[in-house]
């Protein structure tokens, strides 16, 4: 399921007043002690995919308002979608993402390091010692990040002495349909 991923700073600025964020051992990355990824998403069954979602009611892990998400899972022909909505009831730090691995090779494999990938992203957020984004917009050449031509990612990963990406990719704006990822 997605989680909700913010700033470092347990004393989040929202629109000029602070908000004192839940925290645990460490910042609240996933929203806090008990973030989206710890609650039960209800689910919706779609013609074409399947719905999940969440309601945060205000207040809970200091965040304000009333939070309803929405991300939605469908198929159109071999292609997946994914989409995510958020709706809340005041001015709120909001953040998707999604920790879905995919291993191509099939089950049993032991690994994803032959894998030929590609990102269409010249930009890339960098994060702190706790893996929260810094804030700061980083382009992608001449660095790990710069995946925008075919590559085998295990080679990719040992060229730059790194074990993976813990990053959020700045993806390509286009009003036109077109593949980010491969």
């Amino acid at each position: 399921m997605p989680s909700l991923v913010l700033c470092s700073d347990p004393q989040e600025k929202v629109v000029g007043s602070s908000v004192s964020l839940a925290i645990g051992a460490q910042p609240p990355l996933n929203g806090g002690v008990r973030g989206f990824d710890k609650v039960l998403w209800s689910p919706q069954v779609l013609s074409n995919g399947i719905q999940f979602s969440p309601v945060s009611p205000d207040s809970e892990e200091g965040y304000p308002g009333k939070l309803k998400v929405w991300v939605t899972y469908m198929l159109d022909g071999g292609e997946l979608m994914v989409n995510y909505q958020a709706q809340a009831s005041q001015t709120t730090p909001v953040n998707l993402t999604n920790h879905s691995y995919f291993n191509l090779a099939g089950q049993g494999s032991p690994n994803i390091y032959d894998h030929e990938i590609t990102i269409e992203a010249d930009a890339f957020l960098p994060v702190d010692e706790t893996l929260i984004p810094t804030g700061e917009v980083a382009p992608v050449q001449r660095t790990a990040f710069n995946l925008r031509k075919p590559g085998e990612l295990g080679k990719h990963l040992q060229e730059f002495h790194i074990n993976g990406f813990d990053h959020n990719f700045c993806l390509k704006r286009s009003k036109e349909k077109h593949i980010c990822a491969r």
